[in-house]
C-alpha cells in the first residue's frame, strides 16, 4: 500500500478500527446510553438480551478491552516513573542544600598532625570570626554576648601558637614549589605577549626616544604637615557603568571561559571592543575615547576652559609615585611627563599644564607578574557586566539572579528564533503560490503576435527552442541546477507582453539581477531572489518588535561568532572595508580624524613622527582632533568611550595643587543600606590554595586603597584565584577604612600621610619646569631619588630610550615568600568549620549513655551508614591505617 492510501485510510477509519464498526459495538452502546445495562434490560425470562452488533462483531469487544488495559498499565507506569524522579530531584536537592560545593585544591604535602582543638571548637571560633568580620570584635559587648565574645578571644588567643606552627610548615613546603611560580596559561602568555608588544609600538611611536637628564627629586617626605586631598568637583562623566555581579560560590566557579574573551573585551590590537551589534571591531582613530594617553585627551583640552587644574595625571601614574619603599629602592619604572601651555579659563589668559601620562611598559617580565596582569581583567569579566544600548540597568540583580536571567533569555531568543524561522517558511510558501496564480501558461507565450518581428512569429508558429540567452534564463527560473524554485527569481520572470521593452532599455542594475522600480512610497529595488522591498524598510513581512529583535540577534550572532579566532588582533583591522579609510567624526562630518592619513590602511600604524625640538611641545592626536572628531552624539563636543565602557573626569585639591584625574568606574551594584556603590574589582593570585590565602603586598594594598580613594563612597572586590587550575577561591569585599588598616595589618611600611606629601612634593617640581616633555624614570641605582630627563634630539642625548620587540621571559630562582593570612574566611572555612591557618581536627563525637550503638542507631535514621574498613588479603587491618574506634 502507498504512503497516500495508507494515510488516506488512517484519516478515514482512525488508528485502530474503523468509525463505523466501531459505533456498532457493545461498548459504545453502552457507553452512549443507546442500550441498557444487564441487570436494567431484560428479555422477560432474567436472561440477559444481547444486542445484535456484539453478536456480529465480538472481537472489537476485546480489542477495546485490551486497548484499556494496556492504557491503564501505561499509566500506572508513567505515574511510578514520576514518582521515581520526584524523589531523586528531592534527594539530589537536600543533599546539595546539606553539602554545597566550595573550592578544594590538593595539598602537596600532607599535614604533620591533627589540631589540638576540637570541631566543635573550631566551629565556635570561626562563627564568630564571620559575624564580626565586617564590624571587629567590640571592645565593650553588650552583656548578651559578652559571654561568647570573652571566650572567643580566649580560645583566639591560645590558636596563635598552632597558627604560628602551621605558617612555618606552609613556608616550608612553599620554599619547594618554584614550579608553580613559572607556570602560565597558554592562553594568557599569549595574550600578554601580544598586549606588551602593541604597547611598546606604541610607546615607540608616541614618545620620544633621546633624554637629557635634567636633575634629581627626592622621594623623601619634605619637612612639613601633610597636605590635604579632598574632592573638588566632578566636571564630566561619559558612558555607562557595568553591572557589579558577585560570585556566590555555591557552585564551580573558574575563569576559563572568561580567558577565552580576553581579545574580545581587552582587545590587545589598535582596535575598540566589539559591542553585540557591531560586526567587525573599530579602529582607535579617534571615534571612541579608548587606551589615549591624557596629553592627547580631547576633553581634557574642552575642560581647560572651564575648570582650573594644574596637573593631569591618570591613578595607574600615582600608584607608580607612591609605591617606592625603603630600604630597596629596587623597583624601576618610567613616567612620561609633557608640560603644556593650555588657554585658561578667562578669555585671552593662558596658564601651564602638567600632563603625567601612564607608566610604560617594563623590559622584562616573570610569570607571576603576567599571570597577575592577564587575571586583573579575567576577573573583571566574570564581575563586571556590561551594558549596552539605552534599556535601564538593573544594578541590584545577584548572581543565581542573573543566571536565571541569562538562561530565561536565550531560551527567548531560541523561541524568537524558530518562531522567525516558521514565518519566513510560511511567507516562502504564500508566495510560491502567488507566484503559480500569477504565473502565464505555455499555450499564452506561444501565441504569435503581428507586432512581433518575422524571426520570432516564424519560431512562435514551428514551436522551435528560444534564443540561447533566454533559454539560460529559463533554466535558472524553472531548473533544478541551481537549488533554487522559480518562484524565488521575481526579477527572472520573463513577460511576454512587454519583451522588447526590457530588451531594448535593461540598465546596469537590471544585468547584475536586480531591477529598479517607481513605487508610491519612492524608490523601490528589487532584489534577485527576493520580494520586493523599499530602501529603508527591512522585515517587513515581520512584525516591527520582532524586526528589531531580529536585526539585534544576527548583528551579536555576527560579534559574538568569532570569539576563537581573535587572539591574533593583527588582523583585525584588516577585515574593515576599505572604503572606511576616511571616517566620519564622532560629530557627523566627514572630516578625517587628526593623526590618520586617508592613504594608509588601517592595519598599518602611521609612521613616528620626528622627535621634537628641545623645548618643544608635541602636540597629541588627541588634542589636535579636538573640534573634528572630538565630537559626540546630538552635538556633545566631548569624546565618548566605546559603548560598554565609561570614564570620568575629578578635580581633586592636593595642597597648593589642583588635579585632574581621569579615571573609569569598573562596575556598580545597589545595596540595601548604602544604596548605589561603586566597585573596583581587582585579581589576587594564590599560590598556596591548599593552605589558604596568601597575605597583600605592599604595591597591592596600595592600589587598592588608591582606587578606594580617588572613587568617593566606592569599595574593592578582591578575588582570590588559583593560577594553575583557574579555580576561584574567594572573594571579599573591602571598604575604605579596612584597606586604611591593612597597611598596619600587612607590615607595609606605608603611611598615606607621608605619601601624599611625597607625591606633593614630585608633583609641584614638574609645574616649575619650562614648557615640553620629560621623562621621570627611577631605579635601584637612583635610590631614594627620581631622575627627570627632557627630550632633546634624536642624535643627542645621554639616555636613550630602548626596548625590546616583547618583554623578556624571566623564571623566579626561588618562589616569592609571602606568609598566609589566618584572618580571612573562605567558603571552605566556613562550610568545614575550619579555623584559618590550623590543622585538621579529629573527627570526635560526643557519646551519650547508649555509647555508640546509639549514635550509630541515630545516623541511620538520618540516612548516614558507617563505612566499612578495607582490610587485607589476609583479613587483617593494614598496619599504616589508625586504629578503628571500638562501638
Amino acid at each position: 500500500m502507498s504512503t497516500i492510501n495508507w494515510r488516506a485510510q488512517f484519516r478515514d477509519t482512525g488508528p485502530f478500527i474503523g468509525t463505523e464498526e466501531l459505533r456498532q459495538s457493545h461498548v459504545f452502546r453502552l457507553l452512549s446510553g443507546q442500550e441498557k445495562f444487564d441487570d436494567e434490560r431484560d428479555a422477560g425470562d432474567g436472561d440477559p438480551v444481547v444486542p445484535e452488533a456484539a453478536q456480529a462483531n465480538p472481537i472489537y469487544d476485546a480489542e477495546i478491552a485490551a486497548l484499556c488495559q494496556q492504557w491503564e498499565l501505561s499509566q500506572a507506569e508513567r505515574q511510578q516513573k514520576q514518582k521515581h524522579i520526584q524523589d531523586l530531584t528531592e534527594k539530589v536537592v537536600n543533599g546539595m542544600a546539606r553539602k554545597q560545593w566550595v573550592a578544594i585544591c590538593k595539598a602537596p604535602r600532607k599535614l604533620p598532625r591533627f589540631s589540638a582543638w576540637t570541631k566543635q571548637q573550631q566551629r565556635f571560633v570561626v562563627d564568630m570570626m564571620a559575624r564580626y568580620w565586617a564590624t571587629g570584635v567590640p571592645t565593650n559587648p553588650p552583656l548578651a554576648d559578652r559571654r561568647d565574645v570573652t571566650r572567643f578571644m580566649k580560645l583566639l588567643s591560645e590558636m596563635r601558637a598552632e597558627q604560628q606552627e602551621f605558617l612555618n610548615f606552609a613556608k616550608e613546603v612553599n620554599l619547594t614549589q618554584v614550579q608553580r611560580y613559572n607556570y602560565i596559561n597558554e592562553f594568557i602568555d599569549k595574550y600578554i605577549h601580544l598586549r606588551m608588544t602593541n604597547k611598546i609600538r606604541h610607546t615607540l611611536r608616541t614618545y620620544p626616544t633621546a633624554y637629557e637628564p635634567v636633575t634629581m627629586l627626592p622621594l623623601a617626605p619634605p619637612v612639613g604637615a601633610p597636605p590635604v586631598f579632598a574632592a573638588v568637583s566632578a566636571p564630566l562623566e561619559l558612558g555607562r557603568v557595568p553591572i557589579c555581579v558577585m560570585p556566590h560560590l555555591k557552585t564551580y566557579t573558574d575563569v576559563k571561559r572568561q580567558t577565552s574573551f580576553l581579545e574580545l573585551m581587552f582587545p590587545t590590537g589598535d582596535v575598540c571592543p566589539k559591542a553585540p551589534n557591531d560586526s567587525h571591531f573599530t579602529p582607535r582613530d579617534g571615534t571612541y575615547l579608548y587606551k589615549m594617553p591624557v596629553s592627547s585627551d580631547p576633553n581634557v583640552s574642552l575642560l581647560s576652559a572651564q575648570q582650573e587644574f594644574d596637573v593631569v595625571t591618570s591613578p595607574s601614574a600615582l600608584k607608580t609615585l607612591l609605591d617606592n619603599s625603603a630600604p630597596a629602592w629596587d623597583r624601576q619604572w618610567e613616567l612620561p611627563v609633557t608640560v603644556r601651555i593650555v588657554p585658561g579659563t578667562q578669555p585671552g589668559t593662558h596658564r601651564k599644564v602638567v600632563f603625567v601620562d601612564k607608566p610604560l611598559p617594563p623590559r622584562s617580565m616573570n610569570c607571576l607578574e603576567r599571570n597577575t596582569r592577564g587575571h586583573k581583567h579575567t576577573v573583571r569579566i566574570l564581575v563586571c557586566k556590561r551594558v549596552f544600548g539605552d534599556e535601564p540597568a538593573d544594578y541590584s540583580i545577584w548572581e543565581e539572579q542573573y543566571m536565571k536571567r541569562k538562561k530565561a533569555y536565550e531560551a527567548r531568543l531560541l523561541r524568537k528564533a524558530e518562531n522567525r524561522q516558521k514565518e519566513m517558511e510560511r511567507q516562502q510558501r504564500k508566495k510560491k503560490k502567488k507566484n503559480k496564480k500569477r504565473k502565464v501558461k505555455p499555450a499564452q507565450c506561444g501565441e504569435a503576435d503581428a507586432s512581433d518581428p518575422p524571426e520570432k512569429r516564424r519560431r512562435l508558429e514551428s514551436g522551435e527552442q528560444p534564443d540561447p540567452e533566454i533559454r539560460v534564463d529559463a533554466d535558472r527560473d524553472g531548473g533544478d541546477s541551481s537549488g533554487k524554485d522559480s518562484s524565488d527569481d521575481e526579477g527572472l520572470q520573463i513577460d511576454c507582453a512587454g519583451q522588447e521593452d526590457k530588451e531594448g532599455g535593461q540598465t546596469e542594475e537590471e544585468e547584475e539581477g536586480g531591477q529598479m522600480e517607481e513605487g508610491e512610497g519612492g524608490l523601490m529595488v528589487v532584489e534577485e531572489g527576493g520580494p520586493k522591498k523599499e530602501e529603508g524598510q527591512k522585515n517587513e513581512d515581520l512584525p516591527r518588535e520582532d524586526a528589531k529583535e531580529c536585526a539585534q540577534e544576527e548583528n551579536s550572532s555576527a560579534a559574538t561568532g568569532g570569539v576563537d579566532s581573535t587572539l591574533n588582533s593583527s588582523t583585525a583591522p584588516a577585515k574593515a572595508d576599505a572604503d572606511d579609510t576616511a571616517r566620519p567624526s564622532a560629530s557627523g562630518g566627514g572630516e578625517v580624524a587628526s593623526g590618520c592619513d586617508p592613504t594608509t590602511p588601517k592595519d598599518t600604524a602611521p609612521p613616528p613622527a620626528s622627535p621634537p625640538e628641545p623645548g618643544e611641545v608635541r602636540e597629541g592626536a588627541g588634542a589636535a582632533a579636538a573640534g573634528s572628531a572630538a565630537g559626540g552624539k546630538d552635538g556633545d563636543p566631548y569624546l565618548h568611550p566605546p559603548p560598554g565602557l565609561n570614564v570620568h573626569y575629578r578635580v581633586w585639591q592636593l595642597g597648593k595643587l589642583r588635579l585632574l584625574l581621569r579615571a573609569t568606574t569598573h562596575a556598580m551594584r545597589e545595596t540595601k543600606n548604602a544604596g548605589l556603590v561603586r566597585y573596583s574589582v581587582h585579581a589576587k593570585v594564590a599560590y598556596q590554595p591548599a593552605y589558604g590565602i596568601e597575605v597583600m603586598t605592599r604595591p597591592e594594598v596600595i592600589s587598592q586603597w588608591l582606587d578606594c580613594l580617588l572613587r568617593p563612597n566606592s569599595r574593592v572586590v578582591r578575588v582570590h584565584l588559583d593560577p594553575i587550575s583557574q579555580m576561584v577561591l574567594a572573594a571579599e569585599e573591602r571598604s575604605f577604612s579596612q584597606l586604611t588598616e591593612e597597611f598596619a595589618k600587612y607590615d607595609t611600611g606605608f603611611k598615606p600621610p607621608y605619601g601624599l606629601q611625597v607625591l606633593e612634593s614630585v608633583l609641584v617640581e614638574l609645574t616649575q619646569q619650562p614648557p615640553g616633555q620629560y621623562l621621570l624614570s627611577h631605579d635601584s641605582r637612583s635610590g631614594a631619588f627620581v631622575r627627570l630627563s627632557r627630550a632633546s634630539a634624536p642624535d643627542g642625548g645621554s639616555l636613550k630610550l630602548q626596548f625590546p620587540v616583547s618583554p623578556v621571559r624571566t623564571l623566579l630562582d626561588s618562589p616569592r615568600c609571602l606568609g598566609l593570612d589566618p584572618s580571612i574566611l573562605t567558603p571552605y572555612n566556613t562550610r568545614y568549620g575550619r579555623v584559618p591557618a590550623t590543622f585538621h581536627y579529629r573527627d570526635t563525637v560526643e557519646l551519650g549513655e547508649g555509647g555508640w550503638k546509639e549514635h550509630w542507631a541515630k545516623q541511620k535514621e538520618q540516612g548516614i551508614t558507617r563505612k566499612k574498613k578495607k582490610k587485607n588479603k589476609s583479613g587483617k587491618q593494614p598496619t599504616d591505617a589508625p586504629p578503628a574506634e571500638a562501638d
